[in-house]
C-alpha cells in the first residue's frame, strides 16, 4: 500500500470514528470542530470551508491544490509533507488537512534564505539547508501543534554542509570545494564536522546523494557517474553505471532507482540491471518533457519536484496522478475551465485549456474526459449525450462511449452563439444576432411518395426574433420552459413558443445585476444569476405566480483553497433536482460541492399532511385526469406514504423521476401544493404507479361525465357481494386505500359505475353495523342483481285446519275421471256382447 493510501485510510477510519459518534449522539464532534477551528488561527493558507457543507471535487485534496512557485525540494513521513519553495517551508498536517508555513529569514541576503535538501528524521523532526549551507532543524512537536508560529529548533549546533541523509541518528553529509565534495558521517543530534568520521571523497559538487538499506548512493566528481558504497562493510566504492548527461538527483526505493540530470529529465531504472552505460539500458520509465529537479523517498513512492509542482511516482507503477500544484498537469486536473452542467450524477465541465470536457461521475467518484476539436464555453447535457459549442460552432457528443464521442458537428450559425440549453433531449441555441436554433434527432424530410430515410440529429430552426435585444444568456428548467436574458431582463418562454418570431415570453424578471454571467433555474422555479462570485436568487411565489423583485444574494466566494486570492472567484456553478448540492467551478481551476443554496429537489417533496386525507378511513371524492405528453413525473411509493401518516415535515418517499412521453389517464388522488398526486395504471405489469406533477404544467381534468355514470334515484339498484372483499376509497385497487370490510352476500346499493379505468367499478353505499353510511367504490365483477341466498323450501301439510283446496280439486277431477273411463269400458262390452238367439 502506498504512502498516499496509508493517509486516505487513516482519514477514512478517522471519518469513520466522526460519522459513527454523529449516529450514535455521541459528542466527539463538537470537540472535532473545536479542535479544526483552533487550528485554522494563525493559520492563513487553510481553507475557510471545510467538511461541514462544502467538498472539494478536483482535485480530490486540499493538499493537492497548494500553489507553487520555485519548489527546490520535498519531504515526507508518516504525518507531514514538507515542501520547500524559496525561502517557505509548507508543512502538511495530514491528520488536521492544513497546511501551515515556515518563513526562513536567518539571513540579510534573501538569495541565502532559499531552503534546500529537507529531510525527516525516525523521529519526525524536519532538517533542511539553507543558501548558505547552514542547517536547521524544526522540532516534531512544533510541527504537530497548531498554536503559534513555527520555529527552528534552538540549541540545535552551528553545522555547514551543502547535502545531506539521514539514516536512524547517522547524518551522511556533503562539505563542497571549489571543484568537488567529500561525504562524511556524524551524529545526527549532535553534528560536528572536525570530528566526522571521512566515507568517500572526489565527489561531485553540490552531490546527488542517496541512502537505502545500508549502501549511500552518490554521484563521483564529473556528475557523469553513479556509485555506491556499503557503509557496514568497509567496502570500496563502486561504480554502477555511466550516464550520458550530468546527474542532479538521484533516490533509491527498493530495486528501482529514480535519477534526474541537468537536462531536468526524470528516468526509472531496475537496479539490478543497471550497469555499464545507462544510454544502452532501456528505462522502465521516462520523462524526457524536462522541468525536474529534486527526488526524495518515503517508504513505496518517490516524489519528484518537476516545475511549480510535487509529483508522486509508485515503485512498479510510475505517475500516480498525485500531483501538489495549483496548476496540476496531471491528467484530470483542469486548465481554463470556463463552464460546467451536470445531469443525474454527472458533472460536465468545458476543461477549455485542454481542449477537452471532463466529466466527474459523483456515483462512482470517477473521472474521464472527451477531447474536443477546439475549446469550448457553452455547454448543456441530457441524459445520454452532451452538446458542447464555443462562438461558432457545437458539437454533439455520445457520453455513453468514450472511444468515439463526437456524433456530429454543427456550424453556420448566424452570428456567435451566446447560449445553449437542453429540454426534452432537445438542445436549443441562441446567439448575439437573435436567432434561434435546435438541435434534435428527428425523421430525415422526405419528398411525397418517397420511402422513409430514418432518424437523425439535424440542426432547425435559424428564426430571428423580431425584437431588438439580443439573448445573452440562456437556460431551461425540468418542466420544459426556457428563460432567456436579454439585456438585463428575464423572459419565460414555453418551448411552443422557441419558433415563433414574435414570441418573447413573459417578462418574469428586470433590472438583473448589470452583465450577469449565468442563469439556472431550479426544480420550484426560482431564478439564479450568477454575478461576481454571488447568486443572486429571485424567489418564486405560486399564489401569486410573480418573482420577488429583491434577490436573496448568497456568496459563493469564500476561501475554498490554499492560496486562494479574489482572482479566484466562481466562474460558473451547476445543479439539479436529484440533490440538495450546486457544483461550483471556481476561476482557479477547481470544482467544489457545496450545500449553501439550500436547492428544493425531488426527493424533498413535502407532502403537507395529504397522507392523512388519502389514507383516511373515510370516502374520498376523486377526478381523472390527462397528463400532457413530456409530463414531468415523480414516482414515490405509497405503501411508505402511508406510514408517514402524522408525522411533521415528511417528504413524499421518492423513487425516481423522469419524463413520460405519452399522454396518459390517471386517478388524481389529491393536491400536495402546486403538485397533483396521481395514481398511473400500468397495462404491461398490471399495477399502479403512484407520481407527482406540475398540476399548471401538466395535469387537465377530464368531464365527470366521460369515465363516471351516476344512477338516478330511480336507477339506483340493489346489488349483492359475490365474494367477502374490500370497500375502495378510489377505483383504485389497492389495500392501503380502503374504507372498510365487506361480507360475501352483502346488500349494497348501486349509485354508479366507471368503466373507463383499469378495470370496471361500481360506486356503492351501504350502511354498517354501527348505522354509519358508508360509499365507496368495488370492481364490477363482485357484484350482482340477484340475492345469491338459495330460497325456503316449501311444504304441503295434510290434516292441517285450512286443507288445501287446490289438491282436492285435483282430488275430484282424478275420481271424475276414474268413474268415467268405467262407465265407458261398461259400453264398450255391451256393444259387443253377442245377441241373444
Amino acid at each position: 500500500m502506498d504512502t498516499k493510501a496509508k493517509k486516505n485510510l487513516i482519514k477514512l477510519g478517522f471519518t469513520t470514528l466522526i460519522t459513527a459518534a454523529i449516529l450514535g449522539g455521541a459528542s466527539l464532534m463538537p470537540d472535532f470542530k473545536a479542535q479544526r477551528a483552533h487550528a485554522a488561527q494563525g493559520a492563513p493558507l487553510t481553507p475557510s470551508a471545510n467538511s461541514q457543507q462544502d467538498t472539494l471535487i478536483t482535485p480530490t485534496t486540499y493538499e493537492q491544490y497548494l500553489p507553487l512557485n520555485a519548489p527546490t525540494d520535498v519531504a515526507v513521513c508518516d504525518d507531514f509533507t514538507a515542501i520547500a519553495d524559496g525561502s517557505k517551508i509548507y508543512v502538511y498536517n495530514d491528520f488536521y488537512d492544513l497546511y501551515r508555513v515556515y518563513e526562513h529569514t536567518a539571513n540579510a541576503t534573501a538569495d541565502l534564505n532559499t531552503v534546500a535538501n529537507l529531510e525527516f528524521s525516525s523521529a519526525g523532526d524536519l532538517y533542511f539547508i539553507d543558501g548558505n549551507a547552514h542547517m536547521y532543524a524544526i522540532e516534531n512537536d512544533i510541527l504537530a501543534s497548531m498554536d503559534g508560529t513555527i520555529t527552528t529548533k534552538a540549541d540545535f549546533p552551528t553545522f555547514f554542509c551543502n547535502a545531506f541523509v539521514i539514516d536512524g541518528n547517522d547524518l551522511y553529509f556533503a562539505v563542497s570545494s571549489e571543484s568537488s565534495a567529500h561525504l562524511s558521517r556524524t551524529s545526527l543530534f549532535s553534528p560536528n564536522a572536525s570530528t566526522a568520521e571521512p566515507i568517500v571523497s572526489n565527489v561531485s559538487k553540490g552531490p546527488s546523494i542517496a541512502y537505502s538499506d545500508g549502501v549511500l548512493y552518490y554521484t563521483d566528481a564529473s556528475g557523469y557517474y553513479l556509485k555506491k558504497i556499503a557503509l557496514e562493510e568497509d567496502a570500496f566504492p563502486y561504480e554502477i553505471c555511466a550516464f550520458p548527461q550530468p546527474i542532479t538527483s538521484v533516490a533509491v526505493n527498493g530495486d528501482e532507482i529514480y535519477v534526474s540530470n541537468d537536462r531536468n529529465n526524470f528516468y526509472v531504472y531496475d537496479r539490478i540491471t543497471l550497469t555499464g552505460l545507462a544510454s544502452q539500458i532501456e528505462p522502465l520509465y521516462k520523462d524526457e518533457t524536462g522541468g525536474y529537479k529534486s527526488l526524495s523517498v518515503f517508504e513505496e513512492n518517490v516524489y519528484a519536484i518537476r516545475e511549480r509542482s510535487v509529483r508522486q511516482y509508485a515503485v512498479g507503477v510510475g505517475f500516480t496522478e498525485f500531483e501538489i500544484s495549483a496548476d496540476s498537469s496531471a491528467t484530470h486536473r483542469l486548465k481554463g475551465a470556463t463552464n460546467a452542467t451536470l445531469v443525474g450524477d454527472k458533472l460536465y465541465v468545458t476543461d477549455s485549456g485542454n481542449s477537452r470536457i471532463s466529466v466527474y461521475n459523483g456515483a462512482t467518484k470517477g473521472y474521464y474526459t472527451v477531447s474536443t476539436p477546439e475549446p469550448t464555453h457553452l455547454i448543456a447535457a441530457y441524459e445520454n449525450t452532451l452538446l458542447a459549442a464555443n462562438d461558432g460552432a457545437a458539437w454533439l457528443i455520445d457520453v455513453t462511449d468514450p472511444s468515439a464521442p463526437i456524433t456530429h458537428t454543427f456550424k453556420g450559425f448566424q452570428g456567435n452563439l451566446t447560449g445553449v440549453t437542453a429540454v426534452h433531449g432537445k438542445y436549443y441555441l441562441v446567439t448575439a444576432t437573435n436567432f434561434y436554433y435546435s438541435i434534435e434527432y428527428a425523421p430525415l424530410p422526405v419528398e411525397e411518395g418517397e420511402p422513409e430515410l430514418g432518424s437523425a440529429w439535424q440542426l432547425k430552426g435559424g428564426i430571428k426574433k423580431s425584437n431588438t435585444i439580443a439573448p445573452r444568456l440562456l437556460s431551461s428548467d425540468v418542466y420544459g420552459n426556457v428563460y432567456v436574458v436579454a439585456g438585463n431582463d428575464v423572459h419565460k418562454l414555453p418551448e411552443q413558443d422557441i419558433f415563433l418570431a414574435d414570441a418573447y415570453g413573459e417578462e418574469i424578471l428586470t433590472m438583473l445585476p448589470a452583465n450577469p454571467e449565468q442563469l439556472l433555474v431550479d426544480l420550484n422555479e426560482n431564478v439564479y444569476v450568477l454575478k461576481a462570485g454571488t447568486a443572486h436568487r429571485y424567489t418564486y411565489d405560486t399564489a401569486s405566480n410573480s418573482y420577488s423583485a429583491t434577490a436573496d444574494e448568497i456568496s459563493l466566494a469564500s476561501q475554498m483553497v490554499y492560496g486562494q486570492t479574489d482572482a479566484t472567484p466562481v466562474q460558473a456553478f451547476a445543479f439539479y433536482v436529484l440533490e440538495n448540492a450546486a457544483y461550483l467551478l471556481y476561476n482557479g481551476n477547481f470544482v467544489v460541492k457545496t450545500t449553501r443554496l439550500s436547492l428544493p429537489t425531488v426527493q424533498t417533496v413535502a407532502t403537507a399532511q395529504i397522507e392523512d386525507r388519502i389514507f383516511s378511513a373515510g370516502a374520498a371524492e376523486f377526478k381523472v385526469v390527462e397528463t400532457s405528453k413530456d409530463a414531468f413525473l415523480i414516482s414515490f411509493d405509497l405503501e411508505n406514504l402511508s406510514k408517514l401518516q402524522g408525522s411533521e415535515n415528511a417528504c413524499f418517499p421518492y423513487l425516481s423521476h423522469g419524463r413520460e412521453p405519452s399522454a396518459k389517464t390517471a386517478l388524481l388522488l389529491g393536491q400536495a401544493g402546486e403538485y397533483s398526486v396521481l395514481a398511473i395504471f400500468n397495462k404491461d405489469t398490471h399495477k399502479y404507479g403512484n407520481y407527482l406533477t406540475k398540476t399548471r404544467y401538466f395535469v387537465t381534468e377530464k368531464d365527470e361525465s366521460e369515465y363516471l355514470v351516476e344512477y338516478t334515484e330511480e336507477g339506483q339498484k340493489t346489488g349483492y357481494l359475490t365474494n367477502a372483499l374490500s370497500l375502495y376509497k378510489y377505483p383504485y385497487l389497492t389495500q392501503l386505500l380502503t374504507v372498510t370490510g365487506l361480507t360475501k352476500n352483502q346488500a349494497v346499493t348501486l349509485l354508479g359505475e366507471v368503466n373507463d379505468l383499469d378495470y370496471s367499478y361500481y360506486k356503492i353505499r351501504f350502511t354498517d353495523g354501527d348505522g354509519n353510511e358508508q360509499t365507496g367504490f368495488i370492481p364490477k365483477t363482485y357484484a350482482t342483481l340477484f340475492d345469491g341466498e338459495p330460497k325456503p323450501t316449501e311444504r304441503t301439510e295434510h290434516g292441517s285446519a285450512r286443507p288445501n283446496e287446490d289438491s282436492l280439486w285435483r282430488l275430484t277431477f282424478l275420481l271424475l275421471g276414474a268413474a268415467a273411463i268405467c262407465i265407458l269400458l261398461d259400453l264398450l262390452i255391451l256393444h259387443h256382447r253377442p245377441k241373444d238367439e
